[in-house]
């Protein structure tokens, strides 16, 4: 559906034509690719830990639910590198392979959902389906 990047820490990535995907870095020139962690909390904290979130994604279907709480979010608000149509992310098992054009990509988690969304839109949180 779309694709995102940001070469700063901003919670929300600008939508761009296109991202280079890069095996073992993530998406050339985001703030989250490289070998190792780059989330501000955990890098502090673990600085050489394997950064198994060099890629985020989000399924647009995210966003219907959301609108029908009140709540009007978009492709590259919540952070994500690519926003997904049709994946049941949440259902597919670790280790799954997603082939994204000439790319594969291995899912290797799920995103956990932080303060900085409430910031993002007062109340988002609350609609989590855990």
């Amino acid at each position: 559906m779309a694709v995102a990047a940001d070469r700063g820490h901003h919670f929300s990535k600008p939508i761009r034509d296109r991202i280079v995907l890069v095996e073992g870095h993530g998406v050339e020139g985001d703030a989250h690719a490289g070998a190792f962690v780059r989330h501000r909390y955990l890098a502090r904290r673990q600085p050489r830990m394997d950064n198994l979130r060099q890629v985020h994604l989000i399924p647009s279907e995210l966003f219907a639910s959301l609108l029908k709480a009140g709540f009007r979010v978009g492709a590259g608000d919540l952070g994500e590198n690519i926003t997904t149509a049709g994946l049941n992310l949440e259902r597919l098992p670790l280790g799954t392979l997603v082939e994204l054009g000439p790319a594969t990509i291995e899912l290797t988690g799920l995103r956990t959902p932080c303060v900085l969304i409430d910031r993002f839109r007062t109340g988002t949180m609350s609609q989590r389906s855990d």
